[in-house]
């Protein structure tokens, strides 16, 4: 099916993005496996970074044996699978990145980076897990690409701007004392410092008897803000680096066209490119309840051969038909036609699982203003439609589970940017959001 480049497009990819920030967001393989068949109807691909792989000492142990080793090649055979991998090294790295992806990964956290804020070393249970990985990756060679290859974007001096930018600008501070209370005036004077002087950062660290990994020509990246947030009691420090994480996912899915994942610890961040956009956006005081529709649709379980059939569904008329229309954004949004490709994808799957788990999903339709946004939450919900939003009716409203495109949702959110009356209830009831946040250039 042909795209029309003339409208606003979605992105079509997904980078699990929450999962990239925090290696422990899932706790069992069984969660992950769910989420990722969910998404591969959804999307055309479901981007992972490679870090994900090379930093956790979870999966290791998941897939360890003969169920466990399976079920990891279950995933590399969805089609809807990517790792982000990295296209250059410094010169130090020896390892051989193109045959060896994941221990070139891993010797670059040893010499220049750190999990999270503390120095990492790969042990042998992570070694024998990259070359699980790795033989997988050679299976199917779609399976990996280089992060960056779609379009040419410097996502570090990106990320620099809009963390600097969260912590400095003045339509940013509803929503930054909301979110991380514990971020104070001081502390965002002092991180602004550290940020626009490295150097500087890097020299406190020393003096303060920490080991730092960093380049010989340092810049403020997620790594240094981590190890710069060690000065700080826990609860501040974990706000810092949620911010730094959350501030990273929009240049990381603008550099590769996609959509982010995001949850409790990872947030959406309400971008706007200037103070002048922001508060026009919330000066459009009307929302409005378009259309909604439900639709009943049955996940296979990961104990079936779910590969084969979502990739068989994919490849049918009515997955291709569902990813299209989930592209298509604002006025030119058909809302009839994205309810008739839910329900399309609903029956190839009923007819073709046998071993399912019946879910719902709710796609409803919001005029914020002058646009018309869309979205779908697949979970519990209810019957109940308002013409008026007010808190007690959100959950009636968008449903109460996993925002599968959460769009409609987000701008809720940038809505309310200066009051944040319903940010925190939207964010209880929704486990995981997908939300597009494209990045905007003044």
């Amino acid at each position: 099916m042909a795209l029309d480049f003339s409208k606003k497009m979605r992105p079509n990819s997904i980078i699990m993005s929450d999962w990239g920030a925090y290696g422990n967001i899932y706790t069992t393989p069984e969660k992950l496996v769910t989420d990722i068949i969910v998404l591969s109807l959804l999307y055309d691909e479901v981007l992972i970074q490679d870090e994900v792989f090379v930093l956790s000492d979870l999966m290791p142990k998941w897939f360890e044996r003969t169920e466990g080793n399976d079920l990891l090649a279950k995933i590399f055979e969805l089609d809807s699978i990517v790792l982000l991998g990295w296209k250059s090294y410094p010169s130090e790295i020896k390892t051989d990145y193109k045959h060896h992806p994941m221990f070139a990964r891993a010797e670059y956290h040893e010499k220049f980076s750190t999990r999270g804020d503390s120095i990492f070393i790969a042990s042998e249970s992570n070694k024998d897990f990259y070359k699980k990985i790795e033989y997988f990756l050679t299976k199917r060679k779609s399976a990996i690409r280089e992060r960056g290859a779609k379009c040419s974007f410097d996502v570090n001096k990106s990320f620099f701007q809009v963390f600097t930018e969260l912590l400095s600008k003045e339509v940013y501070k509803p929503w930054l004392s909301s979110v991380f209370p514990e971020i104070s005036s001081g502390i965002k004077d002092q991180f602004l410092n550290f940020a626009n002087n490295p150097n500087f950062g890097i020299s406190e660290l020393k003096k303060a008897g920490k080991e730092v990994k960093s380049h010989n020509d340092p810049v403020f990246n997620r790594s240094l803000g981590f190890q710069l947030s060690t000065f700080y009691k826990d609860e501040i420090k974990y706000s810092i680096q949620r911010l730094i994480q959350s501030a990273y996912a929009i240049p990381l899915c603008e550099s590769e066209e996609a959509v982010g994942k995001y949850g409790y610890q990872l947030k959406e961040v309400p971008w706007f490119s200037s103070e002048e956009t922001a508060y026009g956006h919330i000066s459009e005081n009307k929302v409005i309840v378009e259309a909604e529709a439900n639709t009943n649709v049955f996940i296979p379980s990961i104990l079936s051969d779910f590969p084969q059939t979502i990739n068989s569904i994919r490849q049918s008329d009515a997955g291709k038909a569902l990813r299209y229309a989930m592209r298509e954004i604002g006025n030119d949004t058909n809302f009839t036609r994205i309810t008739h490709c839910w329900e399309g994808v609903a029956e190839e799957l009923a007819s073709c699982v046998d071993v399912k788990e019946k879910k719902s999903a709710r796609t409803t339709a919001l005029r914020i203003g002058e646009k018309i946004i869309t979205g779908t939450v697949i979970g519990e919900l209810s019957s109940m439609v308002f013409t008026n939003i007010h808190t007690p009716y959100i959950g009636a409203l968008l449903g109460t589970g996993i925002g599968l495109s959460f769009d409609h949702g987000l701008e809720l959110m940038k809505y309310e940017i200066q009051h944040q009356k319903n940010r925190q209830l939207i964010e209880s009831l929704i486990e995981f959001r997908c939300s597009w946040i494209p990045f905007e250039k003044n």
